[in-house]
């Protein structure tokens, strides 16, 4: 199906998960899905924590009933990268076969960076304790306790905030958006817990002291 470029709707999105089959999906702060083909995936290296706008039709018409639906509303037709996971802790314009790599403390000759593999074994056993946190809690928690086992990546934030949204989006946490106002583009903090359970408990009969 061809669509006309004013149709288009400029989305912006961070990409969540990428396929087996090389295809992806992202997320916007609304919560709609953004289906990125595998072609789109390949083009522009696209990786999981990438920050992107998507210039997206609707797959969604009036006529079709729910089971007739895609599972994601939205399909890119075009991409642009605002900003790679890698690059989002800072700007390090540095060309990269000149880039050397920092020593290593001679104190710690054994440890080993952790992978993202052991980050979200560390950071679900986390999730998994009556309470609720927002990303860098979980980062800051984990740096902490691991910081004397493993070499922790410089951008840890922003990668337990994508595995997060990941994991939300799959049902596997839930997560508490706080708003100011409801038109707001962007949350004014996110919380995830293992359940809706779990901040329920907490905030049922909860009272600041003035």
């Amino acid at each position: 199906m061809l669509h006309n470029q004013n149709q288009l709707v400029p989305l912006k999105a961070l990409i969540n998960n990428i396929t087996r089959k090389g295809a992806g999906f992202a997320g916007t702060e609304a919560g709609d899905t953004i289906f990125i083909s595998s072609r789109l995936v390949e083009q522009f290296s696209l990786d999981v924590g990438d920050a992107i706008t998507c210039w997206c039709a609707d797959q969604y018409t009036a006529e079709q009933n729910d089971e007739d639906r895609h599972s994601a509303r939205w399909k890119a037709m075009r991409v642009k990268v605002d900003r790679r996971l890698s690059d989002a802790v800072g700007e390090d314009i540095t060309p990269p076969m000149q880039r050397v790599a920092p020593p290593v403390a001679p104190a710690n000759p054994g440890k080993e960076l952790m992978s993202a593999a052991v980050l979200k074994e560390k950071v679900m056993a986390l999730i998994q304790r009556s309470r609720c946190w927002t990303a860098r809690q979980l980062a800051d928690e984990v740096t902490m306790m691991f910081r004397d086992t493993y070499v922790i990546p410089d951008e840890v934030t922003q990668k337990v905030s994508a595995m997060m949204y990941s994991e939300h989006l799959q049902g596997n946490v839930a997560s508490c958006r706080v708003m100011k106002i409801s038109t707001q583009e962007k949350a004014s903090s996110v919380y995830y817990a293992r359940s809706t359970e779990i901040f329920d408990d907490l905030l049922d009969g909860y009272e600041v002291d003035e």
